[in-house]
């Protein structure tokens, strides 16, 4: 059974500390044995943290679709992403209200998307909100956000199951940002828009996801944290070639919308450099091959997909 104590890091979370300590000062290490934060356990030996670890008890597996609907707050929960590498494609929805997104891997946040339907819709400092422009109460959330934030917020942390609590856990939720960080569409909501977290070590083996329905309205939301796969090549040109060209000396890898399909890239797809999604690719015009066609397609500065014409 584990026993609870107060113990001090020399980091910010356990995941990226190098040692427990006893004291405030962190000149005794913590005997050996495994510590844990309630989501990973790491072990500790000769005063050494290990590897961090998921605790499989604790979170969610990932693959899971998860729908929601209610009450205003922020919404947490967390995934188990095993061991493999590639790219961690998450698929949200904010349906036609507005919702932030924030996704957390390790200590870096991710929340750059694109949609199926209107393409890139930006990201922000620690959530990026989508969601329909004429939705009840988004005019309000730009100057709040200019203005502080939010605080004092209904908090929701999910069990392993994916489920929310019918109560608040509590209500100490703080969102913060700006005006920059909210990125609605017009009339309607994005879609399920696709945001993409590189894997390229194992050294996390968990993800964070956080949602925040601004006060204001009901909030609804699904979201499918994918697990990680590597991305399907896809030979290209050099840029600016026409449909005459026969030389494909380089591979782009597309991260595929919800609707989308592995190997055939899309308009407004993530295209990426790299299997794991870590390295957008080159802006510019292109052609791929596709095996049995090709393709002329344009690339923005955003690395996203904006136009697609068969040759």
């Amino acid at each position: 059974m584990a026993t609870l104590g107060t113990f001090f890091l020399d980091g910010p979370t356990l995941e990226t500390s190098t040692t427990v300590f006893t004291d405030a000062t962190l000149t005794t290490a913590a005997a050996d044995g495994w510590y844990s934060d309630g989501v990973n356990y790491r072990q500790q030996i000769n005063g050494i943290l290990g590897p961090v670890v998921a605790c499989p008890s604790c979170v969610t597996p990932c693959g899971s679709a998860l729908a929601f609907n209610g009450a205003n707050g922020l919404y947490e929960i967390t995934y188990g992403i095993g061991t493999d590498l590639g790219a961690i494609i998450v698929y949200f929805n904010p349906q036609s209200v507005v919702d932030g997104i924030s996704c957390v891997y390790g200590n870096v946040v991710y929340n750059t998307a694109t949609s199926p339907n209107f393409g890139f819709l930006g990201s922000g400092s620690i959530y990026n909100f989508l969601g329909a422009s004429n939705a009840t109460g988004a005019n309000n959330i730009g100057p709040t956000l200019d203005a502080g934030g939010y605080t004092g917020q209904d908090f929701y942390l999910a069990d392993a199951n994916g489920n929310f609590p019918n109560t608040p856990t509590n209500s100490n939720g703080v969102v913060t940002g700006s005006s920059a960080d909210v990125n609605l569409t017009p009339n309607t909501g994005p879609g399920a828009v696709t945001i993409v977290i590189p894997r390229t070590t194992v050294g996390f083996t968990s993800i964070t996801l956080r949602v925040f329905g601004p006060p204001g309205a009901v909030t609804a939301w699904s979201a499918t944290v994918n697990c990680p796969v590597a991305l399907t090549p896809t030979p290209i040109s050099n840029p600016n070639v026409d449909c005459g060209n026969a030389s494909f000396p380089n591979t782009v890898y597309v991260a595929p919308n919800i609707s989308g399909t592995a190997g055939s890239p899309a308009v407004n797809e993530f295209a990426f450099q790299d299997e794991n999604g870590e390295i957008g690719y080159p802006a510019g015009d292109y052609q791929i091959n596709l095996g049995a066609s090709t393709a002329l397609i344009t690339i923005d500065v955003n690395h996203v997909i904006t136009a697609y014409n068969p040759c």
